[in-house]
């Protein structure tokens, strides 16, 4: 679909190169944003900003670097001279329990999944404030919501992510900022469908994969598409009223004893 929910407005996207980001990047532009696709891969960043319709630039940006994220807002600026809204979408996953999690890992789960949102939001927060403006949509996870097995580190962070949201909602909106959580289900992406494939192995992943999709009551895992959806709309002035939500977008799990 086309049209011009986001005209005139300029759009950040963390991790922006692939999977959701890249979804997301794509629904904006086809929304009459300007988009920055934000990503570590900067030669990944810079082609999809060549394939999209109307205004974009690609910015090499590592959202665990506070002066990369303040590069990557400064980029914005300098290109379009203001900042409407920031999609922090950068992530990994991880796994492992509490007793036996790798250190090194919890440390860089936390790292780029919580503190990688932080120094996101930090460095956009200044112009926003100047232009007394501005959608910050987070991306948090069903595990930010509900205790998953094995997920220490992933629903550690995920939860910091959510508890972050609330306050900069509070804090700024004097400001007329606007601060909010997505909380996706599993997603149909070539990185899950690829932790699968580490998991089960090859022949196995499809079952698996097909396994966890009957887990949720509408019988399929999530499309890139519906996140994508959802935060055209935080983007958008449509929610304009709206901060310091946590919105689960799960085909129903979260709803289910």
């Amino acid at each position: 679909m086309t049209g011009t929910r986001l005209e005139g407005k300029v759009v950040i996207v963390t991790g922006g190169a692939s999977g959701l980001g890249r979804a997301s990047c794509e629904q904006f532009t086809s929304q009459g944003a300007r988009v920055v696709v934000a990503d570590l891969d900067a030669a990944a960043a810079s082609a999809l900003a060549n394939e999209l319709p109307g205004s974009a630039i690609g910015v090499e940006a590592d959202v665990t670097d506070p002066a990369s994220m303040d590069a990557m807002a400064a980029a914005s600026l300098d290109a379009f001279g203001r900042i409407d809204g920031l999609f922090a979408n950068a992530g990994i996953p991880g796994e492992g329990a509490a007793h036996d999690v790798d250190l090194d890992s919890w440390l860089r789960v936390i790292d780029i999944n919580l503190n990688g949102v932080f120094y996101s939001v930090r460095s956009v927060l200044p112009a926003m404030m100047e232009q007394k403006s501005g959608s910050l949509i987070l991306q948090s996870s069903l595990a930010g919501l509900k205790g998953m097995a094995n997920l220490a580190s992933y629903s550690a962070a995920k939860g910091g992510v959510i508890g972050l949201t609330r306050q900069v909602a509070v804090e700024y909106a004097s400001y007329g900022i606007r601060c909010n959580a997505i909380c996706p289900g599993t997603i149909d992406t070539p990185l899950v469908r690829e932790a699968y494939r580490q998991r089960f192995g090859e022949e196995g992943a499809a079952a698996a994969i097909e396994r966890r999709a009957q887990d949720y009551p509408m019988g399929r895992l999530g499309d890139p598409s519906d996140i994508a959806n959802y935060a055209t709309y935080l983007a958008s002035d449509e929610s304009r009223w709206v901060t310091g939500t946590v919105l689960a977008i799960d085909g129903g799990v979260n709803a289910r004893m």
